[in-house]
């Protein structure tokens, strides 16, 4: 079962990576809210999905990766892309993965909690809310 999961979650993030890499975003933060936007969509479609792979939608999908490279190859490249490109907008290498695991944790569990159970309310008034926050984080 773990492999399965793995390997959907991982599909997702690969998929979603690629269409933000052919979007034309302007600079990273654009970039990171294509990508956050596009897992949204998805998981708005794939209810079902997101149930079972929600656990995987947080930081111990990375610390596994770290764990595991072999196992975790593609997940471990997307991770140290995000990172790379942090990096590149100035934030300070030790503060990288910090960051990126305040991104990952926040935008997992407002996924969640707003398709699936509609709490604080629905993922499309989630969504400005969210996006403004990483804007902030990003700035």
């Amino acid at each position: 079962m773990d492999r399965l999961i793995l390997s959907k979650s991982s599909a997702v993030l690969r998929e979603a990576m690629e269409a933000t890499m052919e979007y034309k975003h302007d600079n990273f933060i654009d970039g990171m809210i294509f990508f956050i936007d596009y897992l949204i969509e998805y998981f708005k479609k794939n209810k079902i999905l997101l149930k079972i792979i929600y656990k995987n939608l947080s930081w111990g999908l990375y610390r596994k990766a770290l764990a595991r490279p072999d196992d975790y190859k593609e997940m471990r490249q997307i991770v140290n892309l995000l990172l790379d490109f942090l990096k590149a907008d100035g934030f300070v290498e030790e503060d990288t993965e910090k960051v990126l695991f305040m991104i990952i944790e926040l935008t997992g569990s407002v996924i969640y909690s707003s398709i699936i159970l509609e709490e604080p309310d629905h993922i499309d008034n989630m969504k400005p809310v969210l996006f403004q926050a990483i804007r902030k984080m990003l700035a």
